[in-house]
């Protein structure tokens, strides 16, 4: 059976959670210049009912631990940012709770509220405060995205005979049409199977992430295979032979995040599937892929599909097609460094990876190791040839890239056979992480 169930909280892991949640919480307030100590007892409450796995209970005491330390703040707005920005979900919608509950609802408040609670996956509580905020009058990608989300036919007929709404959100009028032969009403849910593999890496402790990524994958019908993330210490001494610098010089984040992704590279070239989702824990898939691309002319021996939303070029293009359509790998760099050529990553949060793909990987990783660039250049690279350098406008970050790991004694040039989906199918979530706080 495939790895699907969720495991039991650590203990352990939710307590060390907790602190680390009261530490952030701690420095967001200093960042404010509010001067306090946290009660002791509040502190052991909190991490008891954390420990518990009592969600309720922590969202209780958060929201005592807000009403007795910001009672005389008057800049609600700038403390609830301090409070996503530190990843503190929970908190915001508490604190945007007790503001509600202390000002009235006003429609700024009422938008706090739904942002927060939209984090929390909780949709049919957003779609609630929309309404009560007439959020749901502005017909936006993310109300259409959530009206998809909910199924709600109703809503979206009007917006779907809508010509300027359409040019302006493609991605979702593409989900919507490859929705249309099974019909609206009955849900995303619909088209999924449930069988396609989707890999997603979440650090131990970060279980608040892993229940969002969770419950965002519930509502596509799908379960993700969950592997451990690793911070860049953390790389257990098996594979520190794949990095190439001294442990003590690790700094960013992005040498975890490619050993973790090395990790699930491997599985998917030893496994059956033909192939594979990778999604990093703050993207959210808006419909099972597997679904879109029975409804595309696939290329063959393909190795990876990017889907994430830094490489579409669906609102880039005059000419784009309507639904979804493939550019090879190279093109869209080129078109990229064209169109932003300051722009220093693209992402590698959301990919499809052929079991070929994965096993080409494999072989590169542990030919080149891993070394100072981001997990999505190491793709990205590996996706373009050596020949096509003079293609790419001169003074991009795109070709200084290539130029300099072209230079490097060590690189391997295997090309990927590698294409850019759009419109994109994942989006990312509210999680208000940094690169350090990143995998």
């Amino acid at each position: 059976m495939p790895d699907t169930a969720m495991k039991d909280v650590d203990p352990a892991e939710a307590l060390a959670e907790a602190k680390a949640r009261i530490t952030l919480l701690e420095r967001a307030h200093a960042q404010m210049k509010a001067s306090y100590t946290l009660p002791v007892n509040r502190l052991q409450r909190l991490e008891e009912a954390i420990e518990r796995g009592e969600e309720d209970a922590r969202a209780q005491i958060l929201k005592g631990i807000l009403q007795h330390q910001l009672k005389d703040m008057t800049d609600f707005t700038h403390v609830y940012h301090l409070c996503v920005a530190n990843n503190l979900i929970f908190a915001a919608h508490c604190f945007a709770s007790l503001t509600i509950e202390r000002d009235g609802p006003r429609n700024h408040h009422l938008n706090l509220l739904s942002h927060a609670t939209e984090a929390l996956a909780d949709y049919e509580a957003t779609w609630a405060l929309w309404e009560r905020s007439k959020e749901v009058r502005k017909p936006s990608e993310r109300v259409l995205t959530m009206a998809y989300r909910l199924g709600k036919a109703e809503y979206l007929q009007g917006p779907m005979a809508d010509a300027g709404l359409r040019q302006r959100h493609p991605r979702i009028f593409a989900i919507l049409d490859s929705m249309a032969p099974h019909g609206l009403e009955h849900g995303p849910s619909v088209v999924s199977s449930g069988a396609t593999p989707v890999y997603v890496v979440n650090i131990p402790g970060e279980i608040h992430r892993r229940r969002r990524a969770e419950r965002s994958l519930e509502n596509v019908g799908l379960q993700g295979r969950f592997r451990r993330g690793y911070k860049p210490l953390d790389i257990p001494p098996e594979g520190r032979g794949l990095v190439k610098v001294k442990l003590s010089d690790i700094s960013d984040g992005s040498f975890g995040n490619q050993y973790s992704q090395y990790l699930v590279w491997k599985e998917i070239a030893e496994g059956e599937a033909e192939w594979a989702v990778f999604l990093e824990d703050d993207m959210q898939l808006l419909v099972d892929p597997a679904h879109v691309l029975l409804h595309m002319a696939l290329p063959e021996d393909w190795d990876i599909i990017f889907a994430n939303p830094r490489l579409d070029l669906s609102t880039r293009l005059a000419d784009a097609p309507s639904g979804f359509f493939l550019t090879p790998m190279e093109e869209a760099m080129v078109l990229h460094a064209q169109f932003s050529p300051s722009k220093r990553g693209y992402g590698a949060d959301c990919y499809l990876l052929s079991r070929k793909g994965a096993a080409k990987l494999v072989a590169l990783m542990e030919s080149e190791g891993i070394r100072r660039v981001g997990t999505d250049w190491f793709l990205h690279i590996h996706s373009i040839p050596r020949g096509a350098l003079g293609r790419f406008k001169e003074g991009s970050v795109v070709r200084h890239m290539l130029e300099s790991r072209f230079a490097q004694p060590w690189y391997r040039e295997d090309v990927l056979k590698a294409y850019v989906l759009s419109p994109n199918l994942a989006t990312g979530m509210s999680m208000g992480v940094t690169r350090q706080s990143r995998l």
